[in-house]
């Protein structure tokens, strides 16, 4: 049974764990059980609501798929993804320290069948084949949509980020978490049992700043 979709714009997010051969069977089921529970609790727990209709699927045992209707979201998406595996997995209180290949389409959708995996559109096909190359790229994540001069100026940025991202620590990851969904340094320094200061420092370190400008930027750029 599939629901025919409208032209709209959407974005579809496919996307594989790295080196996730390096898990354990234990870590890698726990893993992949937290990313499909992710967005249930994400939606619930952003003091500014940042609630979002997002469509989240594993497939292919490592590897997964979102539908997201609203495309100037799917940075923002992409990122609380790589930050929540950099930081938020843990077998007894342990760190599964992990992160992700996040392929970015931006276009309209035909279809939406019982599984994402088996629906169809510009959205998918844009996404699905620029997974296929992202392995040969220096950035983990990276757009196609119908628009080259967009393209070429989110991934020129997607590029710098990832020099941003490859220095972060497990605890300014999890800073950037929480940030990515709104929350003040107030709450998380509740959330994470410390000052607020010290969410401060961590906020700077990771160069959140940047990271707020290029999601921004992003958003800017792909609204219509």
């Amino acid at each position: 049974m599939s629901t025919v979709v409208s032209n709209a714009q959407y974005a579809v997010l496919t996307g594989d764990i790295v080196n996730s051969s390096k898990l354990n069977v234990a870590e890698r089921e726990t893993l992949l059980r937290s990313l499909t529970s992710l967005f249930d609790k994400d939606q619930e727990g952003s003091e500014n609501d940042l609630k979002l209709k997002v469509t989240f699927e594993i497939y292919r045992g490592d590897s997964f798929q979102s539908l997201l209707d609203i495309p100037q979201q799917a940075l923002r998406i992409a990122l609380i993804i790589r930050t929540y595996l950099q930081s938020q997995v843990s077998i007894d209180d342990r760190l599964i320290a992990s992160d992700a290949r996040i392929a970015i389409g931006i276009g309209s959708v035909d279809s939406v069948t019982a599984t994402l995996a088996e629906s169809n559109g510009e959205a998918f096909r844009f996404s699905g084949r620029l997974l296929d190359t992202l392995k040969k790229e220096p950035n983990q994540i990276a757009i196609k949509s119908q628009q080259p001069t967009l393209d070429d100026e989110v991934n020129t940025a997607l590029v710098l980020l990832e020099g941003i991202i490859g220095k972060w620590t497990a605890l300014q990851a999890e800073v950037v978490y929480y940030k990515l969904q709104n929350h003040t340094e107030v709450r998380i320094a509740e959330l994470l049992k410390v000052k607020q200061p010290a969410i401060n420092q961590r906020a700077k370190a990771a160069s959140w700043v940047a990271v707020e400008r290029l999601l921004a930027r992003y958003q800017e750029l792909v609204t219509p």
